[in-house]
């Protein structure tokens, strides 16, 4: 993979030459949910619905 002008070609495109390209369930849980209840008006009334979430691991000390 080359470098050009800082960065380098990954296998999901070009990124900085410092970052490295890593699976998200190496530093986040990553789980399916479900769709909140329409029964429910607040969860709908902002027009935005959050339903999800990412708890972050905290790494180890090398």
């Amino acid at each position: 993979m080359s470098d050009r002008n800082g960065y380098k070609e990954t296998e999901i495109g070009p990124l900085p030459r410092d970052w490295d390209v890593i699976r998200i369930g190496a530093f986040a849980e990553v789980r399916s949910g479900a769709t909140p209840s329409r029964k429910v008006s607040e969860y709908y009334a902002s027009g935005t619905i959050l339903t999800g979430r990412v708890r972050v691991k905290v790494p180890k000390e090398a």
